[in-house]
C-alpha cells in the first residue's frame, strides 16, 4: 500500500510538511560551517552562511514552489556559491583546494538538476 500525505494532491507542495522536518533540522548543520568561519574570523562568510541557514529554515518549514522563501533561498545559496568561489579565486590560490571547491559544486549542481527534474 503506498502512504498518502494530506498534502500529496497538493501541487505548489514541494516536499508534504511532515517529512519536510527533517530538512528543517538538517539546515542547523549550516551552522557548524558559520562557526567556524567565524573561528577564523572570516566575519563575511559568516554572514552568508548565516543567511543560507535562516533562509533555508523558512523555506524547509513550508516547502511550496510558489513561496517567497524559496526564491530568497535560492538567492542566498547563490551569494554563497558566489561568495565562496571568488574566495577560492582570490584568497585560497592553491590549485588543490580550488579543484575540491569546483568538482564539489559541480556535483551539486548536478544533484540539483536532478532533484528539479524529476
Amino acid at each position: 500500500m503506498i502512504q498518502k500525505y494530506e498534502q500529496h494532491d497538493d501541487a505548489d507542495v514541494i516536499i508534504p510538511d511532515k517529512i519536510a522536518r527533517p530538512l528543517v533540522y538538517s539546515a542547523t548543520l549550516l551552522l557548524i560551517n558559520a562557526i567556524v568561519a567565524i573561528s577564523y574570523l572570516n566575519y563575511g562568510l559568516f554572514i552568508v552562511l548565516l543567511f543560507v541557514y535562516i533562509t533555508s529554515l523558512f523555506h524547509w518549514y513550508k516547502p511550496r514552489f510558489s513561496a517567497l522563501a524559496r526564491r530568497i533561498d535560492y538567492f542566498a545559496v547563490f551569494i554563497a556559491i558566489l561568495y565562496g568561489s571568488i574566495y577560492a579565486i582570490l584568497i585560497i590560490k592553491k590549485l588543490k583546494y580550488l579543484l575540491i571547491w569546483f568538482i564539489g559544486l559541480f556535483i551539486i549542481c548536478i544533484v540539483f538538476i536532478c532533484n528539479e527534474v524529476s
